[in-house]
């Protein structure tokens, strides 16, 4: 291996690296702006559905069935759909794509803030 291809690598990885601490310090800001403006406003459902879809979001989309947020956040499926439909009125959750029968996921870009919040 010549020493210019492994140079090359070790760049690549160092480049690689940057790039996953950057998305990892983007969702860590995107959750404490969260928790320091919205999360007061919000009722415990609403926080619990949140963080869910929060959890399953890559790149601000989460993939994610109505059964599993209950499951996991100790919601009934009616009140799942209830807590979703506050989120999206409150622009804090939008559907991408409204999922079917079992096996087609919904899809959701979630938000720490409403659009057009302007924090003091």
């Amino acid at each position: 291996m010549s020493s210019t291809h492994h140079r090359s690598t070790k760049g690549e990885a160092r480049q690689a690296r940057s790039t996953q601490r950057g998305t990892v310090a983007a969702r860590f800001r995107e959750l404490n702006t969260f928790v320091d403006l919205t999360m007061a406003l919000l009722s415990p459902a609403e926080r619990a559905v949140w963080l869910c879809l929060f959890r399953d979001s890559r790149e601000g989309i989460a993939r994610s069935a109505q059964s599993d947020i209950g499951r996991r956040s100790g919601l009934s499926a009616r009140h799942v759909r209830r807590t979703l439909a506050a989120l999206i009125a409150k622009q804090l959750v939008a559907i991408v794509h409204q999922g079917r029968h079992r096996g087609d996921l919904s899809s959701y870009h979630v938000r720490a803030l409403p659009p057009g919040f302007a924090s003091e």
